[in-house]
């Protein structure tokens, strides 16, 4: 799914009729970066407004989509020329965010089983517990450095954050909302994970510049740099591999499953003379086990493809 969308607004490029005179009553305050900052979601547009750039010879403005995952493409078109008299379709993209749902499957298998081609670096946020290797909790892992991150977490520990935020906001006396009611979808019993790849900073890429580039989204692979590794025996017999091998093989396999694959992966880099391939290959029996949970490059990508193609439909068609 498209779940972030801030689009290059020209300088020149004026609001529209209906929006400009809203401008001046607007509760506004200044950032890093912009002279303006206004959140529009009170007047009915789903979007933050970054006004005058700071920096530059331009004082380009930004407009940030809020909600992006519930939006089809029009929408978001709808959105940005309630504000600006321009053709959205031709605005050039600043942040985007692809991502997709994966049922059944937790972040721990994502940190023990991946690793991210060019990325050296990797933070996970939650509880690696070595000594307890099953009950394990890892809410969120990053790989690279924002704003150009993979970003996978727990969705369900996002949306009980955002049903306690919603708790605390019911009147006294008024009977709250269900979690299922907020969400569609069971508070318990079930794994759901989020994997993201967050793009900015100059990096979005070439054939997705611009917002009407957009309506091809599904022909790009957002997932394309993440490789999954897997392929080894539950217990490697130390009877089959001199006492060398076995040792290295356990120290491999334990870098992977405390530390994540893309840790394991590095310490093969720096220390067999960046023989990467001959070194899984040697070492394969003491790779992560597979398991009914494996997930691949085309599934992950078939999986997206799914999740942002009702997005991609145009106005009023089922």
């Amino acid at each position: 799914m498209i779940d972030a969308l801030s689009v290059r607004i020209p300088e020149q490029i004026a609001f529209t009729r209906e929006f400009d005179p809203l401008f001046d009553g607007l509760a506004l305050h200044s950032s890093r970066h912009y002279d303006v900052v206004a959140d529009l979601r009170p007047y009915s547009v789903s979007a933050i407004l970054h006004y005058r750039c700071k920096h530059g010879q331009k004082q380009n403005h930004k407009l940030e989509l809020v909600n992006v995952g519930k939006m089809t493409l029009p929408d978001m078109k709808k959105e940005i020329q309630q504000v600006f008299q321009v053709d959205a379709g031709e605005l050039s993209i600043m942040r985007l965010d692809l991502a997709v749902d994966v049922e059944g499957i937790g972040v721990p298998w994502f940190v023990e089983h991946t690793r991210v081609r060019y990325k050296r670096w990797l933070a996970t946020l939650g509880v690696i517990d070595a000594a307890e290797m099953g009950n394990r909790q890892i809410q969120t892992a990053y790989w690279g450095k924002r704003p150009n991150v993979i970003r996978v977490y727990d969705k369900y520990e996002e949306l009980r954050a955002q049903y306690r935020r919603i708790l605390r906001a019911v009147p006294e006396g008024m009977v709250p909302p269900t979690f299922e009611q907020c969400f569609e979808l069971p508070e318990f019993g079930h794994i759901l994970t989020r994997v993201e790849r967050q793009m900015g900073g100059g990096r979005v890429p070439g054939e997705l510049a611009t917002v009407g580039d957009l309506q091809d989204c599904a022909n790009f692979n957002p997932f394309s740099c993440l490789e999954f590794i897997s392929g080894g025996k539950a217990l490697p017999d130390p009877k089959h591999y001199t006492f060398m091998e076995h040792a290295a093989g356990m120290h491999l396999r334990h870098l992977a499953e405390t530390q994540g694959m893309q840790a394991a992966i590095a310490y093969i880099t720096r220390n067999s003379k960046r023989n990467k391939k001959w070194a899984l290959g040697k070492f394969g029996d003491f790779l992560p086990v597979p398991s009914q949970d494996d997930l691949t490059g085309e599934r992950l990508f078939e999986l997206f493809q799914r999740s942002v193609v009702p997005q991609l439909k145009p106005q009023g068609t089922a």
